[in-house]
């Protein structure tokens, strides 16, 4: 397929939100006391889950900070999912985490809340701030695990012998922000992160979805096909 058409057929199913949306999020909650996440990060699987996979987790967990200080992190913390470890980092650090994101999530432009492909793999990146809820998500690293490809302001492309550095300088400033907040924000969660902790007993974590107008959580489903 020919790098117009791959960035076409790309571009007509993603979507950017603006910041101002209301920002709905699928939370984890604590493995013990079933607490939301204060902040995390998951994947988002493709839908619709079929066949062995479906068996498997809908939305792997990448890693995740609660308030009393527990932090569960993946084994693989690209695609996320078991198995999982977990650690304590106490108080005072999940407070200067939040000091810390909150400025690097209102950093994004306007214009670049989120950037994702429907209906392909995407991550959801969450803070839950005293019930206000911050967040994005996107699906560009699972795209550009393709050495090949690139995503732009027009969708994702093949870079076709072109250098992927160069194609993501020439974007928006909106596009750059926006891979910028992303980045820093994962980084700064991921840091949290020691070189080992206690293997965690657990196969999947349990969610809930969370909605930004009424500050309330619901129950889904940690395997198959989740909302």
């Amino acid at each position: 397929m020919s790098r117009s058409c791959l960035g076409l057929l790309v571009a007509l199913a993603c979507h950017s939100s603006p910041r101002e949306e209301a920002f709905d999020a699928n939370i984890p909650l604590h493995p013990h006391s079933g607490e939301p996440a204060l902040a995390s990060l998951h994947v988002e699987r493709a839908l619709p889950i079929q066949g062995p996979a479906a068996q498997s987790e809908a939305l792997p967990l990448r890693v995740a900070l609660w308030a009393d200080g527990t932090l569960c992190w993946s084994g693989d913390l690209q695609q996320g999912g078991a198995p999982y470890s977990v650690t304590h980092v106490g108080t005072r650090r999940v407070a200067e985490l939040l000091e810390t994101l909150r400025p690097t999530l209102d950093d994004r432009a306007e214009s670049a809340q989120s950037y994702v492909v429907p209906d392909s793999e995407s991550s959801q990146f969450a803070v839950l701030d005293g019930g206000h809820l911050l967040g994005m998500a996107s699906s560009i690293e699972a795209f550009e695990r393709n050495p090949d490809l690139v995503a732009t302001d027009h969708g994702v492309e093949s870079l076709q012998g072109r250098d992927r550095r160069e194609v993501i300088a020439s974007q928006s400033g909106a596009h750059q922000r926006f891979r910028t907040s992303w980045g820093k924000a994962v980084e700064v969660l991921s840091s949290l992160i020691p070189p080992s902790g206690e293997r965690l007993d657990k196969q999947a974590f349990e969610y809930v979805h969370w909605d930004a107008h009424s500050g309330r959580g619901s129950p889904i489903a940690a395997r198959g096909e989740a909302r």
